[in-house]
């Protein structure tokens, strides 16, 4: 009899593919990671993951999907697969846990133990009718209590095994189930493709070091730019034998093309001990410098005259184009793009941090790339702190396990990793070497407070002085509205004296597409030398290429104050400059800064500059460490511990999202499609498509358009969205009575009140 997989596709014919997959995913990890791999266990993982589809419900079900009217529970097949396949393993427990997760979870997520046991312990009446359809029930199996064996072994001896074990070891185990868990997810996808040919076609490509040396070409002998070639002599120069780096390096300094320097050499070095070229993967933490970071690597890929495509280079985030390829159909690019077929994937934290923790199969089926990768972290000290102990172990076993080579770089890094080895021996020589600015904590040091109104005086008395001086001025608040309130009195200001500067606005209430065109303007004044004022929220901090002369910056903490005076005589060209640092409170007397950061980075901020006046740049790293140093001894980094152990030893713990974002709270997402007619024709018309898989990668290659003209707000209780926007097919359009081409959205103050912003 034959057994269907899929309509008109034999079961026998999906497990060929699914191992073909295999054997080709498989082909780009190394051999030390396949060592590591039980190659039998994963085997028999593949050969047996739907085993379950032989059951007369199933076969039911799959003759005509959409005309099936019997108990959907009847035809489930993952559990029963797990069940039929671990039999074999009836002895060898830790094993039978990962069949358990793998096959068990393959259309679902990872479980922890507790979740494990619940599952085990339910729907037992479900799998003695599914195993009475088989034509032949394996053998060892009760078919009057098929899942006793399971619940014993997961409560007398699992639970008990990995107890037992340490955190090094455990957290390694579970690295390599998510391994396994990752491999059988995406093989099974394999269907997706329409022609497995397509599927095993793509080969990776040789990036050229030569390519990078052609970008960086001979620039002018400024000092800036000698201390970027010393810097990058000495990271070409290191070869130790170790996995993890840390770059420490100075704002300014070129960390884009220093980094992909050190990942290029790394990826040649791994070719040449394993004849397998790995992936690089950079990790930014806001989607403000991933643009301009793909554009540098488009860069290299032009100078190498490669007429590129998503085989080389993607980028991974919500709003990024779901484009791969031309000789691929939509749902087929999708599928590239969500297993980062790609030599080169830049990323966020969100989608790095998801693919490690959230235990749920679209995410898993990633996974496995971080294995054998070259790894580029930036700015991992924006991470809150009780994320650092779990990194640092999940980084420590991927080393441990696999090829990968990792880099963490930041001009204020935290030494979290204690296996790391600093790229730059002499990192404190290039900072003692600059003088570009000089930060004034002297109203933090004299607890100086100003209420949002003197502030505004205060900037407006010095703008004349500024235009004169053709000074280039950021000024960065805290809040959406502190922010909305200084622009607007500056505008104001300005049309009133009639004075010759231009001013601009960056926050999250401008839409992405906005932002980032003001970036690309106010990065000309540098070179025309004008004046200008730019008022922002922190979107601006880390990574945005812009180069002031003066910059002002509502109180934060130090990593945050550090980052933004890196926007300050970036280049070098004008001296020293002057970063001020201010604490501005709302007219209900709070600080602005309370409203937004955690309490401890704050005053262990103010623990660290209280006894200084003004701190010159080349003072810096000093300042920092002790910084850090206090942070390491917080109550977050001891939370990382207990995290840590939880996700090892498959234990409950927060989701990953509020972990990184904090407890989810009432938010908003305001699309303006006043500015795309052409998109809101294309989501009508995908509204009118029948077939949902269709329609939901119409939406998903749309996501990236919707994304770059989005505005989120957080709101308290009692907003109401209809006040503001329509609904349309399922997202709010955002009425253009509060969208204001300098602002973004917006509110009248009398309705204010009702939104955090």
């Amino acid at each position: 009899m034959m057994l269907s997989h899929y309509p008109k596709k034999e079961l026998s014919r999906h497990i060929e593919e699914v191992e073909i997959g295999f054997e080709f995913i498989t082909s780009f990890h190394s051999r030390k990671t396949m060592l590591n791999l039980q190659s039998n266990l994963m085997k028999d993982i593949i050969r047996f993951h739907d085993e379950g589809k032989k059951s007369r419900f199933f076969q039911e079900y799959i003759i005509q999907p959409d005309k099936y009217n019997g108990d959907p529970a009847l035809k489930a097949h993952s559990k029963l697969s797990a069940l039929i396949t671990s039999v074999k393993y009836q002895d060898s427990p830790i094993q039978l846990f990962q069949i358990l997760q793998c096959i068990g979870g393959h259309h679902s997520q990872l479980l922890t133990l507790v979740d494990m046991m619940n599952y085990w312990l339910t729907g037992e009446n479900y799998l003695i009718k599914q195993l009475s359809s088989f034509f032949s029930v394996p053998k060892y199996i009760d078919l009057q209590h098929p899942s006793d064996r399971i619940s014993d072994l997961l409560e007398d001896q699992i639970v008990e095994i990995l107890d037992n074990q340490s955190l090094e070891t455990v957290i390694c185990y579970r690295i390599m189930t998510q391994f396994m868990f990752s491999l059988l997810l995406e093989a099974d996808k394999i269907l997706l493709v329409a022609d497995i040919h397509k599927h095993i076609a793509y080969k990776r490509h040789d990036w050229k070091l030569e390519w990078i040396e052609k970008k960086i070409g001979k620039p002018p002998r400024k000092k800036i730019n000698i201390l970027r070639d010393q810097i990058r002599k000495e990271i070409q120069n290191i070869n130790c034998g170790k996995s993890i780096f840390t770059l420490t390096s100075p704002t300014g300094s070129g960390k884009t093309l220093l980094s992909a320097t050190w990942a290029l050499k790394q990826r040649d070095d791994i070719y040449n001990k394993t004849s397998v070229f790995p992936k690089i993967i950079i990790v930014l933490p806001f989607l403000s410098i991933i643009d301009q970071t793909v554009d540098e690597y488009k860069n290299i890929l032009k100078i190498g005259e490669i007429n590129y495509d998503g085989s080389w280079l993607i980028a991974s985030h919500s709003l990024s184009d779901r484009k791969f390829s031309d000789f691929l159909e939509e749902k087929e690019e999708g599928f590239f793009i969500d297993t980062w077929r790609s030599d080169l994937i830049i990323t966020t934290y969100d989608q790095f941090l998801y693919t490690i923790f959230n235990p749920k199969a679209k995410y898993q089926m990633r996974f496995h790339n971080l294995l054998d990768s070259v790894i580029i972290i930036d700015e991992v000290q924006s991470l809150p702190t009780k994320l650092w102990k779990p990194l640092e172990e999940v980084l420590c076993a991927i080393t441990r396990l696999s090829e990968s080579r990792i880099l963490l770089m930041s001009a204020t890094l935290p030494s979290f990793i204690s296996q790391s080895v600093p790229l730059m021996r002499n990192y404190r020589h290039y900072f003692s070497s600059l003088n570009r600015y000089t930060i004034d904590f002297s109203d933090i040091r004299n607890d100086v407070v100003m209420k949002i109104d003197d502030f505004s005086v205060y900037i407006i008395s010095q703008i004349t002085h500024w235009v004169i001086n053709e000074d280039r001025v950021l000024i960065t608040l805290n809040t959406r509205a502190s922010a909305q309130k200084i622009f607007m009195d500056i505008q104001k200001y300005i049309s009133e004296e009639n004075l010759k500067c231009s001013v601009f606005f960056i926050s999250a209430d401008v839409v992405p597409i906005d932002r980032l065109e003001r970036i690309n303007k106010i990065k000309k004044f540098f070179i025309k030398k004008e004046p200008c004022i730019v008022v922002s929220t922190q979107c601006v901090e880390a990574g945005v290429d812009i180069d002031m002369t003066v910059v002002i910056r509502d109180f934060a903490p130090l990593d945050s104050i550090i980052q933004i005076a890196g926007r300050c005589n970036r280049n070098g060209s004008r001296g020293n400059c002057p970063v001020k640092i201010v604490q501005i409170r709302s007219k209900n007397g709070k600080l602005f800064s309370e409203m937004i950061y955690n309490d401890i980075h704050l005053q262990k901020t103010r623990n660290v500059v209280k006894t200084y006046g003004c701190v010159f740049e080349k003072n810096i790293l000093g300042l920092t460490e002790k910084y850090f140093e206090e942070l390491m001894g917080s109550d977050g980094v001891s939370q990382g511990k207990n995290i840590c152990e939880s996700f090892a030893y498959f234990r409950e713990f927060l989701p990953i999202r509020e972990l990184l974002r904090g407890k989810e709270i009432e938010k908003y997402e305001f699309v303006i499609l006043e500015r795309d007619q052409s998109l809101k024709e294309e989501i009508f018309n995908i509204s009118e498509i029948s077939d949902k898989w269709i329609r939901r990668e119409k939406w998903r290659r749309l996501s990236g358009r919707i994304s770059n003209l989005t505005v989120s707000v957080i709101a308290k209780s009692g907003f109401c969205p209809e006040e503001v926007a329509d609904q349309y097919f399922g997202l709010w359009s955002l009425n253009m009575d509060y969208y204001s081409e300098d602002i973004g959205f917006y509110l009248p103050e009398s309705d204010n009140s009702c939104l955090i912003v």
